[in-house]
């Protein structure tokens, strides 16, 4: 509970009209990942989506592809889109492919996980009108893991470049929100530490 607490506190109560009390109002959450892998971050996904109370939000997941030991975990209620990549050479093809999610689906919140993962989710959002919040989850630390990436260079001044236009930006660790601040220059009312939960 604690978990989707801190990534998700986006309920919010709405005023219907004078005469009314205040009605809580159910919430479009997309989740964005590339794949559920056996990883740290897709177990967080995973937990998240049983968690988060259905009377209250409407959940989405969009996949690039849709595989992986945990899909078995997704439950039923979780509207799946799979973008089908193919290659790495898809990239423009995942760019609007979530673009077009994000345009149908029409979320209140968008939550993404790991770097290439927001990368692209964030340029995306280019030129949307967004009425979204976009939250950038950070499970591992980057300044390692681009140094050893394909194209890191470039990645990493995409990264430097898009977290700066999301909402918050979350780090499993202190040393990732230290890094994302001192190296990557993300503004520190934008970040935010959340743990990895324990089993």
């Amino acid at each position: 509970k604690g978990l989707h607490i801190g990534y998700l506190n986006v309920f919010t109560l709405e005023k219907t009209n004078k005469k009314k009390m205040f009605m809580p109002k159910k919430k479009r959450i997309l989740f964005v990942i590339s794949t559920l892998g056996d990883g740290g971050a897709e177990r967080v996904v995973t937990y998240i989506l049983a968690a988060l109370d259905t009377q209250k939000y409407d959940i989405g997941l969009l996949l690039y592809i849709k595989k992986g030991p945990r899909l078995s975990q997704v439950p039923a209620h979780v509207r799946i889109f799979d973008l089908e990549k193919k290659s790495r050479f898809d990239f423009l093809k995942i760019i609007l492919g979530t673009r077009k999610v994000l345009l149908e689906y029409a979320p209140n919140t968008v939550v993404s996980f790991l770097y290439y993962t927001n990368i692209v989710t964030s340029l995306a959002c280019l030129f949307l009108k967004r009425k979204f919040k976009l939250i950038l989850g950070e499970r591992n630390y980057p300044p390692e893991d681009l140094k050893r990436a394909r194209l890191g260079i470039l990645k990493q001044w995409l990264v430097k470049w898009t977290y700066h236009k999301a909402d918050l930006v979350t780090a499993n660790s202190e040393r990732t929100r230290k890094a994302l601040a001192e190296q990557f220059e993300v503004p520190a009312q934008k970040l935010k530490v959340i743990y990895n939960p324990i089993d």
